[in-house]
C-alpha cells in the first residue's frame, strides 16, 4: 500500500532502487550488524564486481532514509508503514506477509540462497530422540509446519508446495533458485567479512545524513539538466557521482588481495586504516559538493532562478 499510494513503481533489481524515485523510502540495516544485509551486500558485488558492486550499494544506501542497528528493524518499519521497501530476509517478509499485514516480498536479481543446517550434536544425552527431531523436521508433517504464518520458511520437500491449505502466491523453492547467483562464492565472503562490514560502516553508517544529502542534490541537478541541458553542469554532475560511489578501496588493496588473516588480526589490520577510509570519504564528499554547487550555478545562470544548496544534511 505504502508504494501504491505514492505511485512508486515495484522493484524487480536491487539496480532498481538506485533510481531517483525510491530516494527516501527505502529502510536498510548496516552489513556490519545484520549477516542478512552482508549477504545481500556481497552479492551485490560478486555479481556486478567490486567497483561497480560498491557503485550500485552506495547509490541504493544514498536513497535511504535510515540505516537501522538490527535488521529487524527493516521489516517492523515497513509493516508499520514507516518506510516503503528495503532489503530483508525472505521469511521476515513473508511472515509478516501471510499473518496480515500489507505488504508484499520480491525475490531481487541476484538473490543468495542459504539452506538452514540440522544436525545431531557428537555426545548428546538423547541422540536418539535428536535422531527421532531431525527425522521429524525432514518429514512431510514437519516441513509443513514451515508454512505457518509465523515461521513462513521453504521446505526442501517438493510435495509439501502441492498442499491444498499451502496460499496460492506462496513461493516455490524451485522458482526462488531462479533468482539464485550461481556463481556466488561462500569463502570468498567469508575471506573478507570483517573487512566489508568495516567499508560499509566508514563509507555508509557512520556517514549516512550526508551520503543521502549528496544523493538528493545528485537527483535535482540531474533533473535540472533534463529540463536544462548544460554540457559543463553535466560533467560536473558526472565527475561528483563517480566520486561519492567509488568504492572505498580498490579490489588490489593489500588488505584484500593478500592470504586471509585470522579474525583477531583482520580486526587490528583493519582498525589501523579506518581513520584513512574515513578521511578519504569526507574529503570525496566535499570535493563532490564544490562540484555540484558549481553545476548548479550554471544552470541557475541560464535560467535566471537563484541557486538553492541541497546537499548538506
Amino acid at each position: 500500500r505504502y508504494l501504491e499510494s505514492r505511485s512508486i513503481p515495484t522493484p524487480a533489481a536491487w539496480a532498481d532502487l538506485a533510481r531517483p524515485e525510491y530516494f527516501g523510502h527505502i529502510v536498510m540495516s548496516s552489513a556490519s550488524r545484520s549477516s542478512t544485509t552482508h549477504l545481500i551486500v556481497e552479492s551485490i558485488l560478486q555479481d556486478a564486481g567490486w567497483d561497480a558492486g560498491w557503485a550500485l550499494i552506495l547509490q541504493i544506501a544514498g536513497n535511504c532514509a535510515t540505516i537501522t542497528e538490527r535488521s529487524f528493524d527493516v521489516p517492523n518499519s515497513i509493516t508499520s508503514g514507516r518506510f516503503g521497501l528495503g532489503p530483508v530476509v525472505d521469511f521476515l517478509a513473508l511472515s509478516g506477509k501471510y499473518s496480515g499485514f500489507p505488504v508484499e516480498f520480491t525475490y531481487a536479481w541476484p538473490s543468495v540462497i542459504t539452506p538452514v543446517g540440522i544436525g545431531l550434536i557428537n555426545g548428546a544425552r538423547n541422540p536418539e530422540g535428536g535422531k527421532a527431531f531431525i527425522a521429524f523436521t525432514l518429514s512431510e508433517p514437519g516441513q509443513r509446519l514451515l508454512l505457518r504464518p509465523e515461521i513462513s520458511r521453504l521446505p526442501v520437500l517438493p510435495r509439501v508446495y502441492e498442499a491444498g491449505d499451502r496460499p496460492p502466491d506462496y513461493p516455490k523453492l524451485v522458482d526462488v533458485a531462479r533468482s539464485y547467483l550461481p556463481a556466488y562464492a561462500a569463502d570468498v565472503s567469508d575471506s573478507r567479512y570483517q573487512m566489508v562490514g568495516a567499508l560499509f560502516d566508514q563509507s555508509i553508517t557512520f556517514r549516512h545524513r550526508e551520503l543521502a544529502a549528496i544523493t538528493r542534490s545528485i537527483h535535482d541537478v540531474a533533473e535540472q539538466l533534463r529540463r536544462t541541458p548544460d554540457a559543463a553542469a553535466a560533467e560536473l554532475l558526472d565527475r561528483a557521482r563517480v566520486l561519492v560511489y567509488r568504492a572505498p578501496i580498490p579490489e588490489n588493496d593489500e588488505l584484500l588481495s593478500r592470504k586471509p588473516l585470522k579474525t583477531r588480526q583482520q580486526i587490528t589490520a583493519i582498525a589501523s586504516r579506518e581513520a584513512e577510509w574515513a578521511r578519504q570519504t569526507d574529503r570525496n564528499l566535499a570535493t563532490a559538493r564544490a562540484w555540484l554547487a558549481q553545476a548548479r550555478e550554471r544552470l541557475a545562470a541560464a535560467t535566471g532562478a537563484s541557486v538553492e544548496r541541497r546537499d548538506t544534511p
